[in-house]
């Protein structure tokens, strides 16, 4: 049997691995056979496959047309592959109707749903979206290691799978949430740059250099075992550069995850000393005073770093407003359960108690969650720290007592058996994302094309290079 107790399409369609060629068996991450790929996507459940989607390039394909070239285009990524071989049957997909451009997809339980703006991309960014939300799909169904030998038997103990487990504490409950998105958009990022999309970010790009270079070296004289079979020297050095890059890609994302959970602010000090300069605190925290940004006679290099940085604080601070709000539906959860009520069909009279007592009230709070850490959260943080296999530790993991309020705790001095003001947290991330998005609407994004336009002309080209995370 491979990898129990994992089921997916990818290994019901190997069971027997002493069938697979020696050579197959021994080389890190191969690329599926179009039967694999096929019999992957014949076990999706597609709500109106022949619905017509007018590609952006002018040509009309059906909605399963669109999926089935994204999931080929995907076998190319050697970070997707990971994931494709764990997908398991009876997925459920779907479109819906999204004018926020930051939404692409979303994920729940066994369904995807992807944006009817996203479907119409060309098949490498639909591909990355897929594998984003099916990468979420895959840990609530079976939360396992990443096989680089996909053909070799592994037993990787019972079943295990992602969830917002009753046994959480609150900060760990907003942990995981975080922990999962920095996962998932590290994961999009390594896509990216495996993609050669237009989309990828210069920084995450030079991350991959660094460690590609450090990789590529240690590999330079790896050789094929003996019982490996023969080899020609274009299949070992094939190998050796496979090799470097699956160890650079997990060097290069679990560098991205480390930075998406840091406080923001910690973010701000990575701008160019210039910009630098104008890092201001204020009531709510700290910020970057964007009315000074053309006093700073920034090199255009400079301002792309500065917009790069001010992008990533955009995206830690909307995904921590969105671990907030996830703290209040899974303390909802607890409640409903506890009261033993439908939390899908509260009264107006049970609902006004759970916001306006439940919530706010120290006392009904310490009755909810639990206030010592949980096994459950232990658990989760050596497996991740298994996956990418050291590169992350559980104690760049665990929750943490932040300065400038991206947490609040009653009690400071033990945060593991404290409770999070809710209302004040949610109100000043609030407050922070919106005026960083202000900022870069107003005086950020019209400079920015100013300088690029400049810059373009000066060169008699236009500059694509920058595209927002």
């Amino acid at each position: 049997m491979l990898y129990p107790p994992c089921s997916s399409v990818f290994y019901e369609l190997n069971p027997n691995p002493d069938s697979i060629d020696l050579k197959i068996k021994n080389q890190i991450n191969p690329r599926l056979s179009e039967t694999e790929i096929q019999a992957i996507f014949d076990s999706f459940d597609i709500i109106n496959p022949h619905q017509k989607i007018c590609l952006v390039t002018g040509e009309t394909k059906t909605y399963q047309d669109v999926l089935l070239s994204a999931l080929k285009y995907a076998n190319q990524l050697p970070t997707a592959r990971l994931w494709l071989r764990q997908i398991p049957a009876g997925i459920t997909f779907d479109i819906f109707e999204e004018k926020d451009e930051n939404t692409n997809g979303y994920s729940s339980n066994d369904m995807i749903c992807l944006s009817s703006r996203q479907v119409c991309l060309p098949s490498d960014f639909v591909a990355m979206t897929l594998v984003h939300e099916l990468a979420h799909t895959i840990d609530r169904s079976s939360f396992i290691g990443l096989n680089i030998f996909p053909y070799n038997p592994v037993n990787d103990g019972e079943n295990w799978c992602y969830l917002l487990s009753e046994t959480l504490t609150e900060a760990e409950a907003m942990q995981l949430m975080l922990l999962e998105e920095a996962e998932k958009n590290a994961l999009s990022k390594q896509l990216t740059f495996e993609a050669q999309s237009v989309n990828l970010s210069p920084n995450y790009a030079k991350r991959v250099s660094y460690h590609f270079n450090r990789f590529n070296k240690m590999f330079s004289q790896w050789m094929p075992s003996d019982e490996a079979g023969h080899w020609t020297q274009k299949e070992i050095d094939t190998e050796r550069l496979a090799r470097a890059w699956h160890y650079t890609s997990l060097a290069s994302m679990t560098d991205y995850m480390k930075e998406f959970l840091q406080p923001y602010d910690k973010l701000l000090l990575k701008m160019p000393e210039k910009s630098r300069q104008q890092i201001k605190m204020v009531p709510m925290g700290v910020v970057f005073d964007f009315s000074q940004l053309k006093s700073l006679n920034l090199t255009y290099g400079e301002l792309e770093k500065t917009f790069d940085v001010i992008d990533r604080v955009g995206i830690n601070l909307r995904y921590r407003q969105r671990a907030q709000l996830l703290l209040i539906e899974y303390l909802r959860h607890l409640y409903c359960q506890k009261h033993h009520l439908d939390e899908y069909r509260l009264s107006v009279r049970q609902d006004y108690i759970l916001r306006t007592k439940t919530l706010v009230q120290t006392s009904e709070r310490q009755k909810l969650a639990p206030n010592k850490p949980s096994d459950y959260f232990r658990q989760y943080i050596e497996r991740l720290e298994d996956r990418y296999m050291g590169f992350i530790r559980t104690r760049d993991m665990k929750p943490r007592n932040d300065l400038y309020l991206t947490y609040l705790y009653i009690n400071q001095s033990q945060p593991s058996k404290s409770l999070i003001d809710i209302a004040c947290s949610y109100e000043t991330v609030s407050a922070l994302l919106s005026y960083f998005d202000q900022g870069v609407d107003k005086y950020l994004i019209p400079y920015y094309e100013q300088r690029a336009t400049m810059r373009s002309c000066s060169a008699n080209r236009l500059n694509t290079d920058r595209v927002h995370d």
